[in-house]
């Protein structure tokens, strides 16, 4: 499980050193823009020719507002450290002044001025790349998961991770797009257009939030209505608000009143960069619970098992079985016929489910009468009687399954479609591989599912997400940090 992600790791650190070696051989360029006040071309002069040096003196255009024409000034970097620039020209008594800076980490030339640098042009589309690479071997790992270990709260981290990289991608491909085709774009800031991604992915994807948010509150309400006032029919209304306090948050915070401090810009971006990329890290694991969910609902077990398990539910004090429960029962049975007519062996069917404190039979029993009810003969049922919960399901079910001999046995669950990927976790958890299959059900349903995978992500993967979470809080605050 862990190869797939030591191979991404690795692959990815490879192209990352390879690009530092590129970047800091390729030097930087750096061009600035000045009037032409005369018609002879400023003179520029270099307090510290040792860090940089003036290649080319070219007139470009011409402003607009003072009709003047512009020339370009290409200086080249040579080693870290800082020097003045003077740009002037001595018979029309106009000059300026520019404090550059050349940066030893990607040999970043810069000031306060608008300027471009060829060096930090590669380094913008080397790093554009890496992401590129790491979304699309990200994408491949979760198909092979899809074929492989899908069943697992690792599975959901995988496709949360590749969600939020792919978002951050296409974020600086659009900023790559836009600002490297002029050549009088702002490299250092299409470097803190990156810093502060996760604030315009959140932006980009908060209409898709609240409607989610807006759904799981509408399901509580029908789930209160339907199972009575409990909490865990109240999370989607706690998440909603939650949802909404923290974009509300971000907003007003990005607006708040500054002192005009240097200093205190710096680290209201290098916040404004940290919560925001924390927030939609966590917003995409919660988008991968719902990918995961959808695939499970939707997957068609291959035809060729020996056994299908059932896994219950409640059923009435009468004993009768809820149509939640013979749903699941007739998804079995239709999977059942299917294989036959494909000219597959007849299967088994293992209902499961023990007898609750209110019911006057096991949930087993119920499902194997209506089982025969259908047709299916007593020798192709096996009742498993004793589970009070989904794993005990799929625990109980193995056992009864080895101890006919079965140890190799080819295995399907039929359970209700939002329920599909948590059955899928506990049958993994017993030690058994199967394929689910789901039945249709409410709708109301699916949004706690989504919430309760999420939930069951943080729980199995916390030392994972925790590490992850405090990795992107460097990187993103020192990029934010610096690149003012």
């Amino acid at each position: 499980m862990k190869k797939p992600l030591v191979s991404i790791g690795l692959v990815f650190a490879v192209l990352t050193v390879l690009s530092l070696i590129i970047v800091f051989q390729m030097g930087g360029t750096l061009i600035l823009y000045a009037t032409q006040w005369t018609e002879e071309l400023p003179e520029v002069v270099v307090e510290d020719p040792s860090v940089i040096s003036v290649t080319r003196i070219t007139p470009v255009t011409v402003e607009p507002l003072s009709g003047r024409p512009l020339v370009e000034i290409e200086l080249q970097g040579h080693h870290s450290g800082r020097t003045w620039v003077h740009i002037g020209n001595e018979a029309a008594g106009q000059g300026q002044s520019h404090l550059i800076v050349v940066r030893g980490f990607h040999n970043m030339v810069f000031d306060q001025s608008r300027f471009n640098s060829d060096g930090n042009r590669w380094a913008a589309l080397i790093g554009l790349g890496l992401l590129l690479a790491a979304s699309v071997l990200l994408w491949r790992h979760a198909r092979a998961r899809c074929r492989n270990r899908f069943y697992a709260a690792r599975t959901v981290l995988v496709f949360g991770t590749a969600i939020f990289v792919t978002g951050m991608t296409l974020i600086f491909g659009f900023a790559c797009l836009i600002s490297l085709p002029n050549p009088r774009s702002e490299v250092l800031g299409l470097w803190d257009l990156f810093s502060q991604s996760g604030y315009y992915f959140l932006m980009c994807t908060s209409p898709v939030l609240i409607a989610m948010g807006i759904a799981l509150a509408l399901s509580n309400v029908a789930l209160v209505r339907h199972e009575g006032m409990r909490l865990r029919n109240l999370l989607g209304v706690l998440t909603l608000l939650l949802f909404i306090a923290g974009i509300a948050f971000i907003l007003i915070y990005d607006d708040r009143f500054f002192t005009g401090s240097l200093t205190d810009y710096k680290i209201h971006s290098a916040l404004t960069s940290v919560s925001t990329t924390c927030f939609v890290f966590l917003e995409s694991m919660l988008f991968g619970a719902v990918f995961a969910a959808l695939i499970a609902a939707m997957h068609e077990p291959e035809k060729d098992k020996d056994y299908v398990i059932i896994c219950g539910c409640q059923i009435s004090k009468e004993g009768k079985m809820f149509p939640l429960l013979r749903g699941r029962v007739d998804r079995a049975l239709e999977f059942a016929a299917g294989q036959e007519a494909a000219g597959g062996k007849p299967v088994v069917f293992i209902p499961a489910g023990g007898k609750g404190s209110n019911e006057c039979r096991s949930e087993a029993s119920a499902m194997a009468e209506y089982l025969r009810e259908k047709g299916i003969p007593s020798e192709r049922i096996l009742e498993e009687n004793q589970s009070t919960s989904t794993y005990e399901n799929m625990r109980n079910a193995r056992k009864l399954i080895e101890q006919r001999g079965g140890q190799n046995a080819r295995i399907a669950f039929s359970t209700t479609n939002y329920h599909v990927f948590r059955s899928g976790i506990m049958a993994q958890r017993a030690g058994m591989q199967a394929e689910g299959m789901g039945s249709p059900t409410r709708w109301y349903f699916w949004p706690n599912a989504f919430l309760r995978e999420f939930a069951g992500l943080l729980t199995a993967e916390w030392r994972l997400i925790v590490s992850t979470l405090f990795l992107l809080i460097l990187f993103f605050g020192f990029m934010a940090f610096t690149t003012i």
